[in-house]
């Protein structure tokens, strides 16, 4: 791309709004939620807050920059495409441009309109919905720290704003200086350090994927299970109601003298252990095997 910034006049309006409120630039919509996170962060006064401060104004930094770049490279830059291309060129229709129109109203008005909503002290708006705990000063603190770490994340916007329009190819730093640093082994070891992800899937990978699989392979499967799932889970439960089943089913002969035996025999056998429990005083235990293992034994066997 670059250079069509006469082909596309729309859009790159549209971008560059969306690409101010990103960035934060103030009374944009960015502007009103990014700060005001920075400023609840410094104000915490403790390590955790100044670390979080650090990292959200370097964020901030380099969201600028690669904004601006791109913005720099694609509309205003010196074209890389064919004439052909550039010349077929053409804004999109209205069903193309009407979401960017309402992306851009929002990144313009919503921040400044709905400030109030959480931002600036005695605001009501979410009543108790929203839980703080009493020692949590923080939102009141960041109403009175000093101007200057306020204006750190604009100065970081700048920042990376000027970076942008040096280091691309039409403006100011030599091409060559930026071919050697890339070149260089510090940069091409920060540049794999970051490629990386900070080593964070390595990391998580050895520590934790794959002792859980070892666990998984070496302790339940080869010392837990072996077999011993199908011995006592879902399949010998399957099995032995199959079995059962099987049995019981021997004892359906469909004639009325074999069902009057065997109710006439259970009903005598259960009335038999009932005394047997009261009079002479069973235990529940025996109780439960007289009643239901004797059966069981009977039956089956």
């Amino acid at each position: 791309m670059g250079s069509i910034i006469k082909i596309f006049p729309v859009s790159y309006v549209m971008i560059l709004i969306g690409s101010l409120a990103l960035t934060g630039f103030p009374f944009f919509t960015g502007f009103y939620s990014k700060d005001l996170i920075l400023e609840i962060a410094f104000s915490r006064y403790d390590f955790i807050g100044n670390f979080a401060f650090v990292l959200g104004n370097l964020a901030a930094l380099f969201t600028s920059f690669y904004s601006f770049r791109l913005l720099f490279l694609t509309f205003i830059n010196y074209s890389n495409s064919y004439k052909t291309y550039l010349q077929n060129g053409h804004e999109g229709d209205l069903a193309l441009l009407f979401p960017l129109f309402c992306l851009c109203f929002g990144s313009i008005f919503f921040g400044f309109l709905a400030k109030d909503l959480f931002a600036g002290l005695g605001t009501m708006t979410f009543n108790d919905s929203i839980y703080c705990n009493a020692n949590n000063g923080a939102l009141i603190d960041s109403e009175f720290i000093p101007a200057f770490f306020k204006n750190i994340p604009f100065y970081c916007t700048v920042l990376g704003f000027v970076l942008s329009l040096m280091f691309i190819n039409s403006f100011g730093v030599n091409k060559k200086l930026i071919f050697d640093l890339k070149r260089s082994p510090a940069y091409i070891s920060l540049h794999t350090f970051l490629l990386k992800k900070w080593h964070f899937d390595q990391i998580f990978n050895e520590i934790v994927v794959h002792r859980i699989m070892n666990f998984g392979y070496k302790i339940s499967f080869e010392l837990i299970d072996k077999g011993n799932i199908e011995i006592v889970g879902a399949k010998s439960v399957s099995r032995e109601l199959n079995t059962i089943s099987t049995q019981f089913s021997k004892y359906h002969s469909g004639l009325l003298n074999h069902y009057l035996f065997f109710m006439i025999s259970f009903f005598l056998l259960f009335l038999t252990l009932i005394s047997l429990f009261y009079f002479f005083g069973f235990s529940q235990n025996i109780f439960f095997l007289l009643s239901v293992v004797l059966p069981y034994i009977f039956l089956f066997n």
